[in-house]
């Protein structure tokens, strides 16, 4: 039967709709497609971090040239990360060097609560899926690069973490923070470290929490914000007290005795920048120890070389040899050939440096105590000899007591 023409090019424009739609919409459905392959391996590809650790140093006008420049020249050169200096709008300094954040309508007010959450803020509107971790610092506190790289990278840094040394307040405060019965702060003398994901969840709220303070310690407003906006305490650690050192002489701290700080991650409080260079001299060279031990003990593993030994040279006469002096219970020093001989007590500086040996020993004795199921304990030291190798360095020979 013939088709009239108006029904024949009615059925030929059905025909080119549905084709033309047809044709538009797998377009469409292709290009959705690759854009959500793009947004896929976008998504699977690993973020770039430019390091482990974001580091914000509190400091304020009439420190900023003196502790503050001190850390940037001592331990900051030697951290996995990034270190920043936070300070008042208008401060200014004579290093052009150091790495100032002035943070807007902050002044030097003390207590620094408001500086405290702005430089947190920050951290997290700037820097927040740079680093893995931050931390909240103070310019008199000084930072083991090496060790808070160990310790960090055993840990999860997308999981919700708020570490450092838990406080309660002191004897005269306590109970007047405003603290519930399971809650704590990390005390912000030793160094507050979050991980990215409570700085993602804290940022939003820094605001609010500033403006409902309930006492003047910005350390215990912090922690008090992280526990109601993250979730989580500051670790609750007896070993965080080691770890996160903070000396109570303070007056005196750090000026003697150092063994402290090679437990220790962070070391607080050192204001004085005399003592911080000290500090972190006593620490490179106990690095440098670690590092010779380390190599002492890869040479051992060689069957090619030779085995370190205490006969260096052979003399052909006499005068050839290095004598030994004699130490006797680490009180009285035997020699020969020198001011004092034959008898006197020991130098403070062999008895620091005994001490130093010693302490690099039991650390050594009892790295893997708990395979050998004994800690070996150092108890006293019967006798020693000791002698100085011009070309090789200083030689010891202890006879130690163990229990």
């Amino acid at each position: 039967m013939p088709v009239s023409r108006p029904v024949f090019l009615t059925l030929l424009g059905t025909l080119l709709g549905l084709s033309l739609t047809y044709c538009v919409s797998s377009v469409a459905r292709l290009q959705k497609q690759s854009l959500s392959s793009s947004e896929c391996a976008l998504l699977v590809e690993p973020r770039q971090r430019t390091g482990l650790i974001l580091m914000g140093i509190m400091t304020a006008a009439k420190y900023v040239d003196t502790r503050a420049y001190n850390v940037w020249k001592t331990w900051a050169k030697h951290v996995p990360g990034k270190v920043l200096f936070f300070v008042a709008e208008n401060t200014e300094t004579i290093h052009p060097d150091l790495p100032l954040i002035r943070l807007k309508g902050v002044d030097d007010t003390y207590p620094p609560q408001k500086k405290s959450f702005a430089m947190v803020k920050w951290m997290a509107e700037n820097y927040l899926d740079e680093f893995d971790w931050f931390l909240r610092a103070d310019d008199d506190l000084y930072v083991r690069g090496e060790e808070l790289e160990k310790f960090l990278r055993s840990l999860d840094s997308s999981r919700a973490h708020a570490i450092g040394q838990a406080g309660l307040g002191n004897s005269a405060e306590y109970g007047l923070l405003a603290l519930g019965s399971t809650d704590n702060y990390c005390m912000g003398g030793p160094g507050v470290v979050m991980s990215r994901e409570t700085l993602r969840l804290l940022s939003p709220h820094l605001e609010s929490c500033l403006q409902h303070l309930l006492t003047t310690h910005e350390d215990v407003e912090l922690g008090r914000c992280i526990r109601r906006h993250v979730g989580v305490a500051c670790t609750w650690n007896y070993e965080m007290q080691k770890l996160f050192h903070n000396n109570q002489t303070a007056a005196k701290a750090y000026t003697g005795d150092l063994s402290e700080v090679r437990a220790a991650i962070t070391v607080h409080p050192i204001k004085d920048p005399a003592v911080m260079r000290r500090v972190h001299v006593h620490d490179r060279a106990y690095r440098l120890q670690a590092l010779r031990a380390r190599r002492v003990a890869l040479r051992t593993e060689r069957s090619d070389v030779q085995q370190p030994t205490l006969v260096r040279i052979m003399p052909n006469s006499s005068r050839d040899l290095t004598p030994w002096d004699y130490i006797n219970n680490n009180k009285i020093l035997f020699c020969a050939d020198r001011v004092n001989c034959p008898r006197h007590t020991v130098d403070l500086s062999i008895r620091t440096e005994m001490g130093d040996i010693v302490t690099q020993l039991f650390e050594e004795f009892n790295s893997n105590a708990r395979q050998r199921g004994r800690v070996l304990q150092f108890q006293s030291l019967q006798y020693g000899y000791m002698r100085v190798e011009p070309r090789f360095g200083v030689d010891y020979v202890l006879d130690m007591i163990l229990w």
